[in-house]
């Protein structure tokens, strides 16, 4: 799987400042600023599921660390990170306000 360059320094960067502040989760809270970063600077990925492929199920469109928004039945939201795939699903990650990753695969 193909890696967003930026998004991986901008999350290694993150773990490594919450772990040096005394935090207890810093996978979390790097997914969490990662969310936060890409809603504001509006470049999340709209994602319907099904894979990391384009319609011709060749192409990759969607990379490790990637910010995608998903929408629920009710028509909110739903922001995570692309962690990993495995052909037929992405394997998208967020966080709780308590500090604890979710997993969802789409």
């Amino acid at each position: 799987m193909e890696v967003n360059k930026d998004n991986e320094k901008k999350y290694n960067a993150y773990r490594e400042k919450h772990i040096s502040e005394g935090g207890k989760a810093p996978g979390a809270y790097a997914i969490t600023q990662l969310i936060k970063d890409s809603i504001l600077n509006k470049d999340y990925i709209y994602y319907e599921g099904g894979g990391p492929y384009n319609e011709d199920r060749e192409t990759m469109f969607l990379k490790k660390f990637d910010v995608v928004v998903t929408l629920t039945w009710g028509n909110d939201p739903d922001f995570g990170v692309v962690i990993d795939e495995d052909l037929d699903y992405c394997d998208l990650y967020s966080s709780n306000e308590k500090g604890e990753l979710l997993k969802k695969c789409y």
